[in-house]
């Protein structure tokens, strides 16, 4: 089966038997397609002073399971700094060596990367600005990660990847149920994408350019008619979470300066960045064939 989401929550109910066939095979196949871009950045003490941290996490390449099973293990790649703040104009920041500040770092890592739900105040706040981007196959969301492991002296990952896929494809189900969505998203963008081609003029050699230009306009719009519905998702999703720790979740009081309004549209960009994220990587799974017809004069 091709398309993500029917293995991972349809195929998986059926029975015992579908739900360990369908969780090898994505073990096998899909787990390799994993991408995930982690950044984050703000401010915290060290040695007693204000420092600025910039943390990114990204370049996953699947190692394999743990002998559990219950793991999956990347190797990645890791980017981090720390500057002064203080006692100096802002334009002018020390770098540290890493060494200096590993530990440091290493902490601040192992914090803010699980994602959880319950540190959205944290994560939305400039002290901690933290934004994930997950993507498998034309799938994309953000997800908690669980049992997190981390090692960056031999630049490995690993995190209980169940149910971080449990978890990724709650939005889907959520935007799929209210847009009542037929189809794998890459049959339908494929779709979408035959059918904005229809509305321009046959192609030639020298409408190459203009067709890339097209392309780029047609990956900042295509499904942005579900960016509301998968933001509302979002927060159903935070607000649950909070609710089943006893934690009030109102986004009125959430951040200095803020209101709902202000929060909800912050994270509908948010939304709409990883939309365009999705569909940079499906325009490239197309590319072959349009940049063909373009070349060869075109006809479709």
């Amino acid at each position: 089966m091709e398309d993500e989401y029917k293995l991972w929550v349809i195929c998986r109910q059926v029975s015992r038997t579908f739900r360990a066939e369908a969780e090898r095979e994505f073990a096998k196949t899909r787990l390799p397609q994993l991408r995930i871009n982690w950044a984050s950045m703000g401010e915290i003490m060290h040695k007693d002073r204000l420092h600025e941290f910039d943390c990114n996490v990204e370049d996953l390449e699947f190692q394999g399971l743990t002998e559990d099973g219950l793991r999956a293990q990347f190797t990645a790649t890791f980017r981090y700094e720390l500057r002064n703040l203080e006692g100096r104009p802002a334009y002018v920041r020390t770098l540290y060596d890493r060494t200096q500040y590993k530990p440091l770092l290493e902490k601040t890592f192992a914090e803010l990367i699980p994602f959880r739900y319950l540190d959205f105040k944290k994560r939305v706040d400039r002290q901690y600005w933290t934004r994930q981007m997950a993507l498998i196959g034309g799938y994309v969301s953000n997800a908690q990660l669980t049992d997190v492991s981390i090692d960056l002296d031999n630049k490995t990952i690993a995190f209980d990847w169940k149910t971080f896929l449990n978890d990724f494809f709650q939005l889907t189900t959520y935007v799929r149920a209210r847009r009542q969505t037929q189809g794998t998203v890459s049959d339908l963008a494929k779709q979408a994408f035959e059918a904005f081609r229809l509305q321009k003029s046959p192609y030639t050699k020298t409408r190459l350019d203009t067709l890339r230009l097209e392309r780029k306009s047609w990956e900042h719009v295509y499904g942005e008619e579900d960016d509301d519905c998968h933001t509302e998702a979002y927060f159903r999703r935070l607000r649950s979470a909070h609710s089943e720790a006893g934690i009030d979740f109102d986004l009125n009081n959430m951040i200095d300066g803020m209101d709902e309004a202000e929060i909800r549209k912050t994270e509908v960009k948010a939304t709409a960045l990883m939309r365009l994220f999705r569909n940079i990587r499906l325009m490239n799974s197309f590319r072959d064939g349009y940049e063909s017809d373009a070349s060869n004069g075109g006809s479709s």
